[in-house]
């Protein structure tokens, strides 16, 4: 494939995100770099894929690598395709923090 341009994307909050425009399409790329978020990215992945696999429309497609993987090593990052869906984010971290607080209440009871 060959790249035409990188954009930096207007959403993500928990990745750098950016748009690939390639010859072969358009993709949506993240790059986590917080510790503690890598290895639950990479988990991810597999369940996105799962969800895609089970005809689960409204969720991008992850673009797996030359050696099926849906993520790679980039500097100190982890790093993730998909293709790419026009729109924007859903939410905000405070909207996000909301719910993961009523959802950790509602474990512990």
């Amino acid at each position: 494939m060959i790249v035409r341009d990188i954009k930096p994307a207007k959403r993500g909050y928990m990745a750098e995100t950016y748009t690939i425009n390639t010859n072969g399409g358009k993709f949506f790329v993240e790059i986590v770099f917080y510790k503690w978020h890598k290895n639950v990215y990479k988990n991810s992945s597999k369940v996105i894929d799962y969800l895609n696999k089970s005809n689960i429309d409204f969720i991008n497609k992850n673009i797996s690598t030359k050696n099926n993987k849906f993520t790679s090593k980039f500097e100190n990052g982890v790093l993730g395709i998909f293709k790419y869906e026009k729109g924007s984010k859903a939410g905000t971290i405070k909207l996000y923090k909301s719910k993961f607080s009523k959802i950790k209440k509602e474990k512990s009871n």
